[in-house]
């Protein structure tokens, strides 16, 4: 039997593309083509043109025997070409947001915001939403992209001003997105001429049969500048991001180190109780 690796240590080299083109060419000449996804970034899975959808068998199902092959097996949009996805970040978020949900004293029609930083997919928000539509069916939720790795720099020309936005400060740049200055003047970067600006981005889901509003960019920009906190002494306040993004990459970080120590890990029960915490 003919083997063909394509491998490289790095990512990027076009080691999905080449298998993708390799399985349409073989398809197109005929031969049944199955092709497994089984990277946690799921690009073939996209390329194939396949959305999971919800309780759907896929890759990690098969794999933990909990489904056959054949149920984990969907035909793609390629004509003699057949795959078994990968998810498991997608069941992985549907799972944190029930028990998450599920912790809090909510009432039947919240209005929850996820804030973000790295940008998600819209499979992942469309799993984030159904997980949270399970707990909760008539809530509202809002995705909070906070992006702080944009070139947009913000100046204020007027002869009064030293060149930086005020705190507080925001421009609306379309419907979905405002650029909102959460430090002002910063004497450690005075070589950038103004602090980074936040890039906000917003998309809301209204209860099924509810019509989505205009987001109310006022309230979005007060929420964003209540959860940020300034730290003048240090030349990392650049930005001032919102504590929901900034600490969340060295919380998930400890809390990994002491679990793969199979150390006990709790948190204060004061941060059990703190929606944004969890």
């Amino acid at each position: 039997m003919l083997t063909i690796t394509a491998a490289s240590l790095a990512g990027g080299q076009g080691k999905t593309t080449s298998s993708f083109f390799l399985a349409r060419a073989l398809a197109q000449r005929g031969y049944k083509v199955l092709m497994v996804d089984a990277d946690p970034q799921s690009s073939l899975t996209l390329y194939l043109g396949h959305e999971v959808e919800a309780n759907q068998p896929t890759l990690l199902e098969v794999l933990n025997k909990q489904v056959g092959v054949e149920d984990g097996i969907y035909e793609s949009n390629y004509q003699n070409l057949w795959l078994i996805p990968y998810s498991e970040k997608n069941q992985h978020f549907q799972s944190l947001i029930r028990q998450t949900l599920s912790r809090l004293s909510l009432s039947e029609t919240p209005h929850i915001y996820f804030h973000y930083s790295a940008k998600f997919s819209r499979e992942d928000q469309a799993a984030i939403l159904r997980a949270a539509r399970s707990v909760r069916p008539q809530g509202t939720y809002s995705f909070v992209w906070i992006n702080t790795h944009h070139n947009v720099r913000l100046y204020d020309n007027r002869v009064e001003t030293d060149g930086s936005l005020s705190r507080g400060s925001y421009v609306i740049t379309s419907p979905h997105q405002i650029y909102i200055s959460t430090t002002g003047y910063n004497p450690y970067r005075k070589a950038l001429g103004t602090p980074v600006v936040l890039e906000i981005n917003i998309w809301t889901e209204q209860p099924t049969g509810v019509l989505n509003p205009a987001p109310d960019l006022k309230a979005l920009a007060v929420q964003i500048l209540s959860l940020t906190k300034l730290n003048w002494a240090s030349t990392d306040s650049l930005c001032a991001e919102p504590i929901t993004t900034k600490y969340a990459g060295d919380i998930a970080y400890l809390t990994d180190a002491f679990l793969r120590q199979n150390q006990s890990f709790c948190l204060h029960p004061v941060l059990e109780k703190t929606p944004w915490f969890i």
